[in-house]
């Protein structure tokens, strides 16, 4: 029984055969280069080894794209002028205003541009993106909705230039521009403007808001100053978000600063009392 045993070996499992072996290489490859190509499969690169803050700013979720309503602009000469920028813009409907920044770190300089609503900043930026602003240097523009619209916030030391240049922190501390006491009001009063500021220019950049009526600029111990009206006070309250901080191309270095005015513009002295 014990050599019929051994004589009938038991049948051969042929659900474990063995997978057929690899094709041959191609010609010219080498043996040790195609059974690594087989026997591994691939694996995925790791992730590159970022350093800096700007990589860990880059991780933290962004606003949604369709709330983005200003452009940021690369590829600019270093000698590029604010005017270069403000007239490469300036027709586009809905244009409010732009700003220039310069790196001591490259050649090339950086501008923004803010639009009063993302349609319009996405039709100037398809118009734009692509183009050669210095034909001599070769510079071509690249244009792409910035990672934040033109929000009052505090700057953050260890954000690098690229954050440091965004609409948000153009101006200084922006607790500078809060609005005083005064309660809400349809008519805003507008100050930290430029010396050479005129009231097209503030109509071109207030008009872009819901609500306005009209502008009436004064000069108040030697610098501009204006009173902005609107329909009612939801309107010159989304214009204070809107705008607050804003340099416009007349600026010297400071936002505009919004707050409610104590009375409407043109209510006689007899109203204010009622």
């Amino acid at each position: 029984m014990a050599a019929s045993y051994y004589n009938n070996p038991p049948p051969p499992h042929s659900s474990y055969a063995a997978p057929p072996p690899p094709p041959p290489p191609p010609p010219g490859t080498s043996l040790y280069a195609s059974y690594r190509h087989h026997a591994y499969p691939p694996h995925p690169p790791p992730p590159p080894a970022y350093v800096g803050a700007y990589y860990d700013h880059a991780a933290e979720p962004l606003p949604p794209r369709d709330e983005l309503r200003t452009l940021f602009i690369a590829g600019l000469p270093g000698d590029a002028k604010a005017r270069e920028v403000y007239n490469l813009f300036r027709d586009f409907p809905g244009y409010v205003s732009s700003h220039l920044r310069t790196s001591g770190k490259s050649s090339q300089a950086y501008a923004f541009a803010v639009f009063a609503d993302q349609p319009s900043a996405l039709a100037a930026m398809s118009a734009t993106n692509g183009r050669i602003f210095d034909l001599e240097n070769n510079c071509t523009l690249h244009v792409d909705l910035a990672k934040s619209n033109s929000r009052s916030k505090r700057s953050r030391t260890d954000d690098v230039p690229y954050t440091n240049f965004e609409p948000a922190a153009f101006s200084k501390d922006p607790s500078a521009f809060a609005p005083q006491n005064n309660p809400p009001c349809p008519t805003l009063f507008v100050a930290n403007l430029g010396p050479t500021c005129s009231e097209q220019e503030l109509i071109d950049v207030f008009s872009s808001c819901a609500g306005f009526i009209k502008v009436k600029m004064q000069n108040k111990f030697g610098a501009p100053v204006a009173f902005v009206d609107f329909k009612d006070m939801d309107s010159s309250t989304e214009a204070i978000n809107r705008l607050q901080g804003v340099i416009l191309y007349s600026s010297t270095g400071e936002g505009m600063r919004l707050e409610y005015a104590k009375s409407r513009m043109g209510l006689r002295k007899q109203d204010k009392r009622q």
